[in-house]
């Protein structure tokens, strides 16, 4: 048997296994306490916000009521938008806070959710970075930036809102992706389709880059169910606010009517789509231009999300 500075094949072998396994138990720990530290600190501010009169009823005010009216049996009509809850956003993730909220009343289970939700994130971007990487410290920093990127944290600072609930789901999603997972690709996909109706689009393209790029035919699969979602999401939305189609739709008028008349105007505009992308139209007037090309870090899910936003009207 070969020996090595007194150690056997075996041994070593054993050693360094035990020190894998320390590091990956070191690792944890620290994540573990990345994200705790994460949600206290934030929770913190929220309510602090909260109850000095930072919050403001939109959009707060719009799922205090609306989940408030659930809770205790009645219609979901909020009157401070004017709308049913689902006509506004297609959202319905909010249904788990119906037994909270029969506890407690309070947006405290909503600012708790969204700050778990984009604290737990971390997990599929140190997984994703550390089986791209290889280097655990890499892994462990860019799961720091993650959690401290302006353009996640600020987020929990703009009251509460569903969509941000998907940003693990998608993380998860491209995880899964990322290792050839199909069911917890779908499971993730679908929790993340509930969210909200435009997370679809987020969605789609991430399964069409399944589909073309990894050769998935499962991601043609979810991205057909994605475009389902987005039809039936927005005939719902229409139907409950008791239009022809939703009022969302107008923002990008200038496209066309209908969602297949949107997607063939961009098509066929697609210089004019280029313009309102790059050359400060849309959302792109809004502050924090930067941050806003941030979403490009999660490509092909952020951009999508990102050049939605942009070819709108305003």
């Amino acid at each position: 048997m070969a020996v090595c500075f007194g150690y056997s094949k075996e041994g070593v072998l054993n050693e360094m296994i035990l020190i894998t396994f320390a590091k990956s138990q070191r690792n944890c720990f620290v994540i573990i306490l990345l994200l705790s530290a994460f949600v206290f600190t934030f929770m913190v501010i929220e309510l602090l916000r909260f109850n000095l009169l930072g919050a403001q009823a939109f959009d707060l005010g719009i799922f205090q009521q609306g989940v408030w009216l659930l809770a205790n049996g009645y219609s979901p009509f909020v009157t401070i938008r004017g709308w049913h809850l689902f006509a506004d956003h297609f959202s319905p993730i909010l249904f788990i806070f119906i037994p909270f909220y029969r506890i407690w009343a309070h947006p405290f289970w909503f600012f708790l959710a969204q700050t778990i939700a984009l604290a737990l994130g971390t997990i599929p971007v140190y997984r994703l970075a550390f089986r791209n990487t290889g280097n655990e410290r890499y892994a462990l920093l860019l799961s720091l930036a993650y959690l401290l990127h302006p353009a996640a944290c600020t987020m929990l600072f703009f009251d509460f809102h569903p969509v941000l609930l998907s940003i693990p789901f998608v993380l998860w999603a491209i995880d899964a992706l990322d290792e050839g997972r199909p069911i917890p690709f779908a499971i993730a996909s679908f929790f993340a389709l509930l969210c909200r109706e435009d997370v679809s689009v987020s969605v789609f393209c991430l399964s069409l880059y399944a589909l073309l790029v990894h050769r998935k035919v499962w991601g043609g699969a979810t991205a057909i169910v994605s475009v389902l979602w987005f039809l039936l999401a927005t005939k719902a939305m229409a139907f409950l606010s008791g239009e022809e189609r939703t009022a969302y739709l107008s923002l990008y008028s200038r496209w066309g009517n209908t969602p297949l008349q949107i997607v063939l105007g961009i098509l066929t505009h697609p210089l004019d789509a280029l313009k309102s992308l790059f050359l400060c139209e849309g959302h792109f007037t809004q502050p924090g231009l930067p941050f806003h090309w941030s979403a490009i870090t999660v490509l092909p899910a952020g951009l999508a999300g990102m050049a939605l936003k942009d070819v709108t009207e305003g």
